[in-house]
């Protein structure tokens, strides 16, 4: 324990942290730095990830979370009271109809019997602060539409990246308030779930809040 909170004992944490997140990820990955305790602390700050090519997929400030050693020892992700500081997320959908979030988490690669399955990575009471998400749809392969979520915050009760027995990525939001660009739109509150499977992108919202509808 000692050892990590030596300068030498973070780099080899960042160094480790950057390259386990990357054996996971078909893309880059830089970490600034990163700050752990064994009673179950992280503290990360300037996260980022790219694709091969080097486009922007996402980049925060800072990450904090909670987790158990076991699971990390076991090669289970699974984070709870997890804050993502000013993220910043670019969806960006090929003209096949998938998204380079698949590719990035290898989600559209992998196949139970031709690799290895994918990890369990699973975020427990998510809070995201001051985000910035931009979706760029393609709705036929000759045509982009673009939008651009920004002033986001929100509160999920889970967010699930990856399964070892699904390609889908599935969040359940309990708040959640922001600023659409096109068409222009406030979202004071909003609840639901989510899913990102395939070249589908499923929203269920069981409520949600605009500022003439008080």
């Amino acid at each position: 324990t000692v050892l990590l909170h030596t300068a030498p004992g973070r780099r080899a944490l960042r160094n480790w942290a950057a390259s386990g997140v990357g054996d996971l990820v078909n893309g880059r990955v830089r970490i600034g730095s990163v700050n752990a305790s064994l009673s179950g602390s992280l503290d990360v700050r300037d996260i980022e990830f790219t694709m091969p090519d080097g486009s922007p997929a996402i980049r925060a400030e800072g990450l904090r979370a909670g987790f158990e050693i076991s699971d990390l020892l076991r090669g289970r992700f699974r984070f709870a009271h997890v804050t993502l500081l000013r993220p910043v997320i670019v969806l960006d959908q090929s003209a096949d109809g998938h998204w380079n979030i698949e590719h990035l988490f290898k989600l559209k690669d992998r196949t139970t019997t031709s690799r290895a399955p994918r990890p369990l990575v699973d975020l427990r009471d998510l809070t995201i602060a001051d985000g910035m998400i931009t979706i760029r749809e393609r709705p036929a392969p000759d045509s982009l539409r673009v939008r651009v979520l920004t002033a986001v915050n929100a509160d999920f009760a889970r967010l699930r990246p990856s399964h070892p027995d699904s390609a889908a990525i599935v969040g359940m939001i309990r708040k959640l308030s922001a600023r659409l660009d096109n068409p222009s739109l406030v979202v004071l509150d909003a609840k639901g779930d989510f899913a990102v499977d395939g070249d589908s992108l499923r929203f269920a919202l069981e409520h949600i809040l605009l500022p003439h509808s008080q």
